[in-house]
């Protein structure tokens, strides 16, 4: 087989892309040169794409093992009252997760933090948020209510109320299960 080539040619180049082209992502002015007067002469200019703070990170609980995070509001506990995530490990076994699929986040120790954040560092396609005032800055971006799922920056997102409040209440633990199978697409 032979071997391909690449070339950098703006003539072979604008011969073979007849099409419009697009750049996603941030890229400095870029312009082909074509040595024949009847075509067309290429530009791509994009504009700069927000930039996140080099050193946004993450303390968390479990190993994100299936981009799904968790996050909670425990101003008085590194990740999560003990109570609270024996129940919430109960709704994830239920889901047939453990720990090791999920990413807990304590939001009380990242107020400013922002979706656009949580999305780069996790790379997660699935947030569950439980306790989290639903007019915080987090969600400023997007309308949430309690237990309808919203898709966001390609995630979805589903805010409900805090885990010890659902763990004592019958229709609160259905409304949660019903919005985590459709979530997950559980039947």
């Amino acid at each position: 087989m032979e071997k391909l080539s690449v070339t950098h040619d703006a003539v072979a180049l604008t011969s073979l892309m007849t099409e419009d082209l697009y750049q996603l992502g941030d890229c400095e002015a870029v312009t082909l040169l074509n040595s024949n007067e009847h075509a067309p002469v290429v530009s791509v200019v994009a504009e700069p794409t927000p930039e996140l703070s080099k050193n946004t990170s993450f303390n968390y609980l479990g190993d994100n093992n299936r981009y799904v995070v968790v996050l909670v509001n425990y101003p008085n506990h590194e990740y999560i009252a003990d109570g609270d995530k024996e129940f919430l490990l109960k709704v994830i076994s239920a889901l047939k997760m453990d720990l090791k699929d999920i990413a807990i986040v304590n939001m009380a120790k990242y107020p400013s933090a922002s979706l656009t954040e949580l999305h780069a560092f996790f790379a997660g396609n699935k947030i569950i948020s439980f306790n989290i005032d639903l007019n915080n800055s987090l969600f400023k971006e997007i309308e949430l209510t309690p237990y309808a799922i919203k898709d966001h920056l390609e995630m979805k997102i589903l805010a409900a109320e805090a885990l010890n409040i659902i763990g004592e209440d019958n229709a609160r633990k259905k409304s949660l299960w019903n919005a985590l199978k459709i979530m997950f697409n559980v039947a």
